[in-house]
């Protein structure tokens, strides 16, 4: 009776409590973590919009400390970037092309985004919008402080600034 006894105990499974418990240990553990992945999506979107506002930043400092108007000129289909300024000593004339993520697009009303920063501090802006899965942002100039500006877009806006 002994060696029965022992085999129905050896066999046993899993309960049914036993087993809703797991799956709500892990239901709760892909709930905490899910979010970690979409804003790792995000990342990148994040860093060519951080990219962008640097690039405009520097622009606006150059100005100010050259005492000479500074133009950045983008091309949102290409990605292709001018860098114009006409100092005597030191001119600047120089392009490039940034790095687009993928899954990330630029886009503006017009075909070329232009930025004039005065070395006065104020600003001729434009509107770059920047697009991804996980947002849509518009980056863009204070036109009185020269101010790099980053907002984020409701999706199905249009591409005027905020």
């Amino acid at each position: 009776m002994n060696n029965r006894h022992r085999c129905v105990c050896e066999v046993r499974g899993f309960t049914l409590i036993e087993l809703v418990v797991v799956l709500l240990i892990l239901g709760l553990t892909l709930a905490a973590v899910a979010p970690a992945f979409a804003a790792r999506r995000d990342q990148a979107a994040d860093r060519a919009v951080d990219a962008i506002a640097m690039l405009l930043r520097t622009a606006r400092n150059t100005a100010l400390e050259t005492a000479v108007p500074t133009a950045v000129t983008i091309d949102p289909t290409s990605a292709r970037v001018w860098v114009r300024a006409d100092a005597i000593k030191n001119p600047l004339d120089t392009s490039f092309t940034i790095a687009v993520p993928v899954g990330t697009e630029y886009s503006a009303a017009s075909p070329r985004v232009r930025f004039i920063f005065d070395p006065r501090g104020g600003a001729t802006v434009d509107t770059l919008m920047v697009s991804s899965a996980g947002g849509r942002w518009a980056v863009t100039v204070d036109s009185w402080t020269g101010d790099v500006i980053v907002t984020s877009v409701a999706v199905g806006a249009d591409n005027r600034a905020p």
